[in-house]
């Protein structure tokens, strides 16, 4: 098991909010967008499916992505090697690690490319954020910064900032609440603001149970990796529900679909993942 699971880190390493400091306890959130995992040390495998249609003859697009992830002590590092076929076929790859600084804020590097492909994915991928605690580790805030560049030329800037709160225990299982503010902004420069975005989530979460999740999001956007960048924006919205149950103490499956509504097209997505916890690995 040791040699499968470093032999994938080392193919594909790829870090997405991970935390890894033990003294955490265990808690599991997929908000929009983004996921955020804090957790005992440990080692996870993750195999997940994504379909998305969209409306008024623009196509549809499916993907397979198997990730793998390592939590120490004081580092995380996290890999990911997916396909992608919509107008074109292609594989992507993303890699990174992520480490403590204190007790109560972390760091993470992430890179990544694809196999040649016009605009599906991104020929070169970065971004570089940090995770902050407060409040007693009541409230969780994560700027990031995400590079794209596109094989058309087309190159954007993500500015986003998370802002997560989780309340006391409600009842005698242990179950909690956790809020999320979401705050973005996508353009071709850092000084512009072209397309942005503000999203709120709620999630109800039963320890080593389930998670029922309710994220909306509303705001203006633009094709990002087309050529009409400088057009003007339109808006969206969206809705996302989601559900994560264990199935066993190991084995945890993650169903959420997205319904999402613009000027020109509307688009439905579903996405379901099996996660596989393997304890034990130094």
């Amino acid at each position: 098991m040791k040699i499968f699971f470093l032999s994938l880190c080392g193919a594909c390493l790829f870090y997405t909010a991970a935390h890894a400091d033990d003294f955490l306890a265990p808690k599991q959130q997929n908000f929009g967008g983004f996921e955020t995992t804090l957790h005992e040390k440990g080692t996870e495998l993750t195999l997940t499916q994504q379909y998305t249609d969209l409306t008024k003859n623009q196509g549809h697009t499916h993907g397979t992505t198997l990730s793998a992830n390592h939590h120490g002590t004081h580092y995380g590092i996290y890999g990911e090697i997916g396909r992608i076929h919509s107008q074109e076929r292609a594989y992507q790859f993303k890699a990174g690690f992520a480490f403590s600084m204190t007790d109560r804020l972390s760091t993470k590097v992430e890179v990544g490319s694809s196999t040649k492909n016009k605009n599906i994915s991104p020929e070169k991928f970065g971004a570089l954020s940090v995770e902050a605690h407060a409040f007693d580790r009541k409230m969780m805030f994560i700027p990031l910064l995400e590079r794209k560049i596109y094989r058309n030329g087309i190159k954007t800037y993500l500015m986003a900032l998370d802002s997560v709160y989780y309340s006391d225990a409600v009842n005698s299982e242990g179950c909690y609440w956790a809020t999320q503010l979401h705050l973005k902004n996508t353009s071709p420069t850092l000084t512009r603001f072209q397309s942005t975005g503000v999203g709120l989530g709620t999630s109800y979460i039963h320890p080593q149970k389930y998670t029922l999740e309710i994220y909306g999001e509303a705001g203006s956007t633009y094709y990002e990796n087309s050529d009409n960048l400088n057009q003007r924006d339109y808006s969206y919205y969206l809705i996302r529900p989601a559900i994560d149950i264990y199935l066993t103490n190991t084995i945890l499956f993650l169903l959420k679909a997205t319904f999402q509504r613009t000027k020109f097209y509307d688009a439905k997505e579903v996405v379901a993942s099996l996660k596989w916890k393997l304890d034990g690995l130094p």
